[in-house]
């Protein structure tokens, strides 16, 4: 973004006026691009100016998701360097005179921060990996036909599992889905695992790894869409269910404290239910039966077929008939 910046003043800009306005735009167009690729809703009031802060679009994309308030005050831009007109022919600039000094060191401490923090996460995770266990959190079409309502949040830290309410309520935040959410969201929960801190929770590493729990077949993805949480844009439900379907699970724990909430409210409320409690009983009751009867089944089929060999090589109907 940095590059950016510095291309689009040096190819639009004559004066110095001229200079700062390149910048607006600049931070202008980042930010709706941004806004128009997010796979969850971002601030409306978001200042513009912030965008040519970060080094990197993920991460300002990353930040623009996850922030639940505005800055309270811009952060204030570096004055732009004077265009560079040489006066004769000169050998190519150095990548690195493309940018401001304090910009430039500021790119390479974030990348060498960003390197040295993965290094230290991808050999420690294979010494000492944690024992996480697997997310049980019933479907969407389970929970909707024990009569949960999908209420639609404006924030992923909104996510809530409500017991009180009449009806029992999931909050959930919307969901913007097409052909470049796998990519994005992908992105950014690697961008999440590798910049956060041992000690920071991941959220929406979390929060994804929920709703892979959530939506396992097409019926769960109608269910949501029918409750205004998923906006698909030419895709197939099936396709959808993929795209969760696949997400991995995160080398280190991520608990943060409102998703594990409202997945641990969910799986009460859900096994909580008589009619659930009931299928369970049965289902419990009658897997000892049925392994009998396949076990019982198994051993009528292997009688039958020994029968017939023996019956093939010594001929049962030829003495059947001399005994008559």
């Amino acid at each position: 973004m940095l590059v950016l910046n510095r291309i689009l003043e040096t190819q639009l800009i004559d004066e110095i006026f001229g200079e700062s306005l390149s910048r607006e735009e600049l931070s202008q167009m980042l930010l709706g691009y941004c806004k128009e690729l997010a796979p969850l809703d971002v601030l409306e009031d978001y200042p513009a100016s912030i965008a040519l802060k970060y080094a990197h679009l993920l991460e300002f994309l990353y930040h623009l998701i996850m922030r639940t308030e505005p800055p309270e005050t811009p952060i204030s831009l570096p004055p732009p360097s004077p265009p560079m007109v040489p006066a004769r022919p000169m050998a190519p600039a150095l990548p690195m005179d493309m940018m401001p000094p304090m910009d430039f060191i500021q790119a390479v401490v974030e990348l060498v921060r960003g390197v040295v923090e993965f290094r230290s996460n991808f050999f420690n995770s294979s010494n000492k990996a944690p024992v996480e266990k697997e997310i049980l959190i019933p479907t969407a079409s389970k929970l909707c036909s024990v009569g949960v309502q999908f209420v639609c949040t404006n924030h992923v830290t909104a996510t809530e599992f409500e017991v009180e309410g009449d009806p029992v309520s999931f909050k959930l935040p919307f969901i913007k889905l097409n052909a470049n959410t796998e990519v994005i969201i992908r992105n950014l929960v690697a961008y999440e695992q590798i910049s956060k801190l041992e000690s920071e929770c991941l959220v929406l590493t979390r929060f994804f790894e929920m709703m892979n729990g959530i939506i396992e077949t097409e019926e769960d993805v109608k269910v949501l869409k029918y409750h205004g949480i998923l906006r698909i844009e030419s895709m197939k439900d099936d396709e959808v269910v993929k795209i969760f379907s696949g997400m991995s699970k995160s080398i280190r724990l991520a608990n943060p404290r409102n998703i594990e909430k409202a997945i641990e409210e969910a799986n009460k409320y859900y096994n909580d239910q008589l009619d659930v409690m009931i299928r369970k009983f049965i289902k419990k009751c009658l897997s000892p039966l049925s392994n009998i009867i396949r076990k019982f089944w198994a051993a009528f089929v292997l009688i039958i077929l020994a029968y017939e060999v023996y019956c093939s090589v010594y001929g049962c109907a030829s003495k059947c008939k001399k005994s008559n």
